[in-house]
């Protein structure tokens, strides 16, 4: 039986006097960054360094090592910042673990930690992207566990919303991924707050061999977003005629508030199996693969707030979202048929 899909169209603008009733809460609480692009457009040109740079006290019980003291330099291409790095990593990992000190303004590639090894940026961190903030995936197939994120300001500047997600843990090609924490961000004019994604890109020049992956324990606290675009999105995936869930995410205290322009959307109903399976950025989980990633179709999704498809076990416990005045969306699709098999399902 041929399947179809349709696309309903919905346009509104602020000042709409139809909406629903919606969260509310102290929004001074929100991050403001009244910084302005430079005159060459690439980065930000009046940042106080001196209130974000602040000195991080380092382990006593583990060997330190200063990658300048090994090579790194900023004068270094990427590729040699990259192996001067990682020879510091695999030397220590060799004796034990220890700690690696960032300690300059390196450019530099791929980077691969090893067990029992801390990487220190010697003053943890204040980010403009033009892409996602912090990012676990998708192009990975080796194990990512055991990571913590806090205290972290992400945010656009000049009035541009942009940057995908703040926050993104993804696995498209067998990487398990499993107990990471996130705790204590600030965003401001990033499009889309949290990206939760289990996928089966499966991609052997990505390292895939062709098992698929998992995603479990995750842990999300005190997130403060303000001007954003998007909802943000849970998701595993149906393949091979078995369904693999995002497992065990806990999430609390979320505080989201969108930019209040005019809202333009675009939504696939119902959000088809087919229309989630492939490669997805921001919470654009919802799209139609066309040829390549540029020539494709995607949807917006179908809520303000959460969305989520084959989850099994979810706590949320306050999370607040304000729409755009005008939106007539919902704001979560936490039961029913919208929520695609997921379970174990709390709210607080």
């Amino acid at each position: 039986m041929a399947l179809s899909v349709v696309s309903i169209a919905i346009l509104c603008f602020a000042g709409c006097t139809e909406k629903k009733s919606v969260d509310t809460f102290d929004t001074s609480i929100l991050p403001e960054y009244l910084y302005e692009l430079n005159e060459e457009k690439n980065g930000v040109g009046n940042i106080p360094f001196e209130e974000y740079l602040k000195e991080k006290t380092l382990p006593t019980d583990k060997i330190v090592v200063y990658v300048s003291q090994r090579g790194a330099s900023e004068n270094n291409d990427g590729i040699s910042n990259a192996n001067a790095i990682n020879a510091v990593i695999s030397e220590l990992s060799s004796n034990g673990g220890g700690a690696v000190v960032i300690d300059g303004n390196y450019k530099t590639s791929t980077i691969e930690l090893k067990s029992n090894i801390s990487l220190y940026i010697k003053k943890d961190c204040t980010i403009i992207s033009l892409a996602n903030c912090f990012k676990i995936g998708t192009e990975t197939s080796k194990d990512v566990t055991n990571v913590i994120v806090e205290n972290c300001d992400f945010f656009m500047a000049g009035g541009i919303v942009g940057g995908m997600s703040g926050i993104a843990i993804e696995s498209a090609d067998g990487s398990n991924v499993s107990d990471i924490k996130v705790n204590d961000i600030r965003m401001n004019g990033i499009s889309s707050p949290i990206l939760i994604w289990l996928g089966n890109r499966l991609s052997e020049s990505n390292g895939s061999d062709g098992t698929m992956g998992s995603m479990q324990n995750i842990q999300i606290s005190n997130i403060y977003c303000d001007n954003v675009e998007l909802a943000s999105a849970i998701v595993g995936v149906e393949t091979r005629k078995e369904t693999y869930y995002v497992k065990n995410v806990d999430i609390k205290n979320v505080y989201v508030r969108y930019r209040d322009t005019k809202e333009n959307l675009d939504v696939a109903v119902p959000t088809l199996e087919y229309n989630m399976n492939g490669y997805p950025e921001v919470t654009r989980v919802s799209h139609k693969y066309i040829i390549s990633h540029e020539g494709s179709k995607y949807y917006d999704l179908p809520v303000y707030g959460l969305f989520l498809r084959h989850v099994d076990g979810l706590n949320l416990e306050n999370f607040k979202v304000i729409p755009r005045t005008c939106s007539t969306l919902d704001k979560w699709n936490l039961w029913g048929e919208l929520a695609v098999d997921s379970k174990n399902i709390s709210v607080k």
